[in-house]
């Protein structure tokens, strides 16, 4: 139970694979640039864009993080895999508060689980097919 990188909401993690050990990196503000593509590539990371995100940056409650993301889920599909995006920094200074963050993403754990659904880290997700996550 360590944190993990960019969880990705699925129905179904895969099974008797072994996952690679897989480098990620997402653009900054997601500004898919070619020279910010090509540096990614170049610490021989890869690409990965999210589906849903709350600019959570910003001063907020964990309710509100939470009940976003459930609505931005909602809209795209509660049977396609989606990727979050959460922040643990401000985009001001270091050191901003994120508890509202901390305390969202536990609430949204606590509410997919509760429906079946499992989190995969970006890895996991990559290893395995579209067929199997959403089966």
């Amino acid at each position: 139970p360590g944190a993990r990188s960019a969880p990705a909401v699925a129905t179904k993690k895969p099974r008797g694979k072994k996952i690679p050990e897989q480098k990620v990196g997402r653009p900054p503000g997601g500004v898919r640039r070619p020279d910010t593509m090509a540096s990614i590539r170049k610490l021989r990371m890869v690409p990965v864009m999210w589906s849903v995100t709350r600019f959570d940056w910003h001063e907020t409650t964990a309710e509100r993080v939470e009940g976003h993301v459930v609505r931005r889920i909602s809209r795209r599909g509660r049977h396609t895999p989606q990727i979050i995006l959460l922040h643990d920094g401000g985009h001001l200074a270091m050191g901003a508060d994120r508890s509202a963050t901390v305390d969202a993403t536990g609430l949204i754990i606590r509410r997919y689980h509760a429906e079946g659904r499992k989190f995969l880290t970006i890895p996991e997700m990559m290893a395995g097919s579209m067929e199997t996550l959403t089966d």
